[in-house]
């Protein structure tokens, strides 16, 4: 959903650890994100630049998240190595993505048992020995591994997985956090306990509040009534 968000526009940018953020679509990523007043900094990373240095697609990056190892293949190709990745990135520098769908489909359909049949087979000629190793130990890796459905989960648009998204007009305002719908959220999405919700929420509605005191509807609550808003209850530990 992040990545949905910062792909049409609708937000800065994720802010994640995770490279994932690029195989589901995020367009800017901030890594190692640090608020310390000693030595604020972030990391910024662009899937632009990404696609124009080392012309990877979203789905050459999904697809090297399988040969990797990702969260629905953690094994990836086992033995590849440093070396065999630039080869990787080498050999398919100057294919298309369709090419490389090709490849993929007919490697899992062929399976091919040896390095001579996928180099006679296959519908991409390998020019270079060691990358022909390379791809040989990549078929022998991925023939179990549900390559389709994987892609699938990475490359899905919010429409294709129903989501519908909110338009540009309702962002440009944000509204108080609300305690209540985000423990509900984060318990159940994000298996996070209460306390810890709040603990890094409670920072973040502080701020905005002094940020909008006009628009602090819990400090007026509290100056007007005897009632309070208790979605944050405080709870004694002695």
């Amino acid at each position: 959903m992040c990545a949905a968000l910062d792909l049409n526009q609708l937000v800065d940018a994720c802010i994640t650890n995770d490279g994932d953020a690029f195989l589901y679509g995020a367009a800017t990523v901030y890594r190692h994100f640090s608020m310390d007043a000693r030595d604020a900094s972030v990391r910024v990373y662009r899937s632009s630049r990404i696609r124009k240095e080392l012309n990877l697609s979203q789905y050459r990056l999904a697809l090297l998240g399988i040969l990797l190892g990702c969260d629905y293949w953690p094994s990836g190709v086992l033995g590849l190595g440093n070396a065999g990745i630039s080869r990787l990135l080498e050999s398919i520098k100057w294919i298309t993505d369709e090419d490389l769908v090709n490849l993929i489909e007919w490697i899992q359909a062929r399976n091919p048992q040896t390095e001579s049949e996928l180099k006679q087979s296959a519908p991409f000629h390998f020019a270079d020995k060691r990358i022909l190793h390379t791809w040989f130990k990549i078929s022998r890796s991925i023939t179990k591994c549900p390559v389709r459905e994987i892609l699938d989960e990475f490359l899905s648009t919010p429409e294709r997985r129903s989501w519908t998204m909110p338009s540009g007009t309702k962002l440009r305002s944000w509204k108080r956090p609300d305690p209540r719908a985000a423990v509900a959220f984060c318990t159940s999405r994000l298996d996070w306990k209460p306390d810890y919700v709040l603990h890094h929420l409670l920072p973040v509605i502080a701020l905005w509040d002094l940020r909008n005191p006009h628009l602090n509807s819990s400090l007026k609550l509290v100056m007007n009534a005897p009632e309070h808003d208790d979605a944050v209850s405080l709870v004694p530990i002695r």
